[in-house]
This record gives structure tokens, C-alpha cells and sequence, in this order.
């Protein structure tokens, strides 16, 4: 059954007018599915666009509930309206740093590739790295941008939007807490999956993520990626095994379990980067010159 894009567009104008209505306060998405769900696909319709297509209203927690309120109300909308007052007063220097940056994204920009895109596009007469470094410290200074360290480089930072977070490759994400590899956090979240898949048996990835964050085990939102490299660990540890039923994969107890916990502690099998890592040691990353690898190897 198709959608009436009128429909979807009228429902978008109610629920403009709802949240404007209740202002910075919101309103709970509960009350607006008493009012709008009549509409049925429409009003999931319209969500969808004044959230993530339109970027017209914004999502927040208030008592536990989901609530909705214009974006323009907002932390963020705040946030924009500061932001472009702060862009607005750039030098041009500064003003192409940041475009470079912001243009990295989640990656990040070093300082010196920074500086060599600037040079190639024929600024280096008129720029100097002093200058540049200046920029830099400016757009910092004005929570503009911020300096990520890098685990892949240990004395190397890069560059990117304040607002951003850093990619996993860059932080090591998850199972990484100051650049350092924590053993002892990958081993809690590693109990708490081995206890629920043995309290009820055969397990769903999906069932498994949501336990496991529901039992807020961990500062930050476990990924389905994270929970996976964990159930990774017990299979390759001999405690748990993969099965597949009409429904999809599921993992269970294996039959003989194995006390010992050998890959536990491997940095590798949690590692953002292990599918760039070259075993023959001539990639720039390889456990060769990895040195989680070889603090965990010499241990």
C-alpha cells in the first residue's frame, strides 16, 4: 500500500507544530503516537524525514522517556547558531585549516599532511608552518577542533571537528582506555556473555547485545561488533559454539568446556585495525611493531 506524500507532509507540519508548541520541555513520543498514530505509516514516514532528512526535530531522554522538541530549541541549535558566529570570525588561514579538518572527518587530519595539502595548492609562500601552527592552535583554542593521539602512532596526533568522535582505528575504541589495551574490562564483559548465554542457552547476537547493555556493565553503548569480537573469544576458547535454526544464528554452551581463558588477553582479537594488520611485517601495521602485541607476547 503506497504512502500519500500529502499525508506524510501534513503529518510533518502537526508534529512541527506540536513541538514548537511544548518548546525547549519536548514532547514524549508516547503522546505523539496517541496523536498522529492513526496516520499509521505516515507518521513513521514523517519521523524519519524531520529527523534525519529535514534534521527538524531532535531526540533527547527526560525521566527515562523519548522525547522530541524542534532542533532549533536544543543543545544543538544552540550549539549551530554559536558555532557560525565563531566560523564568522576566522582569519583565511584559519578558515582553510578548518575546511582541510573538517573535511577528514572521524579520521582525523595530521599536522604535517595539513600542511603539505596547503603547500600543494599553492599556498606556501603565503603560509608558513609557523602560521599554520598558529591556526591550528586558534581553531583549538575556540573548541573549533580538537587533537586526537593516535594508537597506530604513539607520538602522532591528528586532527578533526570538536564535535566528532574519533574513528576505533584511531582510539582503538571499545577495549582501549587511554591508549592502553584493557585486559580487565574485555574479561568482565567476557563473564557477562559466557553467564547469559549459560542461563538461557541458546542465544540470538541481537538478545545478547541488548543483555549486555542492559545490564550496563560498561561506561559506553557495547556495539554489536563489540559483543561479537567477545562471543569470537569464547568460541575460539572452546566454551561456546555456533548454531544456525529457521530464525538465524545462535550460540550456546559447547559441550566440553575449556577452563582456561587463552585469548582472553590476545590484543588482536579486539583490534579496530586487525583486518590492515600484514602478518609479513611489511604494512605500517603488523605485529612486528605492534606494541600491545609484544607487551602481551613478553607478559
Amino acid at each position: 500500500m503506497s504512502i500519500s506524500a500529502e499525508v506524510v507532509a501534513q503529518v510533518e507540519r502537526q508534529v512541527l507544530q506540536v513541538c514548537s508548541t511544548a518548546g525547549i520541555a519536548g514532547v514524549p513520543m508516547e503522546a505523539l503516537k496517541t496523536q498522529f498514530g492513526k496516520h499509521g505509516q505516515a507518521f513513521g514516514t514523517a519521523m524519519r524525514q524531520l529527523l534525519f532528512t529535514a534534521r527538524k526535530i531532535e531526540h533527547f531522554k527526560k525521566n527515562g522517556l523519548t522525547c522530541y522538541r524542534l532542533a532549533s530549541d536544543g543543545p544543538a541549535g544552540g550549539m549551530k547558531t554559536m558555532k557560525a558566529a565563531k566560523l564568522g570570525q576566522l582569519r583565511d588561514i584559519e578558515k582553510m585549516c578548518y575546511e582541510h579538518v573538517r573535511t577528514a572527518d572521524v579520521k582525523g587530519l595530521w599536522s604535517k599532511d595539513l600542511k603539505s595539502a596547503l603547500k600543494a595548492a599553492g599556498h606556501a609562500a603565503t603560509f608558513s608552518d609557523a602560521t599554520i601552527d598558529k591556526a591550528l592552535k586558534r581553531l583549538e583554542k575556540e573548541n573549533l577542533i580538537k587533537k586526537v593521539k593516535t594508537i597506530a602512532h604513539k607520538n602522532r596526533s591528528v586532527f578533526m571537528l570538536f564535535e566528532l568522535d574519533p574513528h576505533a582505528s584511531l582510539t582503538g575504541g571499545t577495549w582501549y582506555e587511554d591508549q592502553k589495551f584493557d585486559r580487565e574490562f574485555v574479561k568482565l564483559v567476557y563473564r557477562a556473555v559466557f553467564q547469559y548465554i549459560r542461563e538461557h542457552d541458546a542465544v540470538s547476537i541481537e538478545s545478547l547485545e541488548r543483555a549486555i547493555n542492559n545490564a550496563q556493565i560498561s561506561r559506553r553503548n557495547l556495539t554489536t561488533d563489540d559483543i561479537m569480537a567477545v562471543v569470537n573469544i569464547l568460541i575460539y576458547d572452546g566454551k561456546l559454539v555456533e548454531g544456525t535454526s529457521g530464525s538465524g544464528q545462535y550460540y550456546q554452551l559447547a559441550t566440553q568446556i575449556v577452563d582456561s581463558s587463552p585469548f582472553a588477553d590476545v590484543p588482536c582479537v579486539t583490534c579496530p585495525i586487525q583486518q590492515q594488520c600484514d602478518s609479513s611485517g611489511c604494512g605500517p601495521y603488523n605485529p612486528q611493531d605492534c606494541r600491545y602485541f609484544t607487551q602481551w607476547f613478553e607478559q
